[in-house]
């Protein structure tokens, strides 16, 4: 199976399964106001330790930076000219 897997998508059974988490992950860290430790949970990781250090292995940074980033650009993005 993982051979045939891995030739068929270019990646391992695990590794595909951890990116598609982290994919889950990220959209409710950008969209939503739930916990990183509840957002772990919800998107299959027992261990919110174990979801911080996949998390920032994947996306270059823990959780919590990757939540203050999105917001602020998504947010900042928003402010128009100010009249003063």
């Amino acid at each position: 199976f993982n051979r045939r897997f891995r030739a068929a998508l270019g990646t391992t059974p695990l590794d595909f399964l951890l990116r598609a988490r982290v994919r889950a992950a990220q959209e409710l860290l950008r969209a939503s106001n739930l916990s990183v430790g509840e957002i772990g949970a919800r998107t299959g990781f027992g261990d919110p330790a174990h979801f911080s250090r996949v998390f920032a292995a994947l996306c270059g940074g823990p959780p919590q930076d990757y939540r203050r980033r999105v917001r602020g650009k998504l947010f900042g993005a928003q402010e128009g000219p100010r009249a003063g």
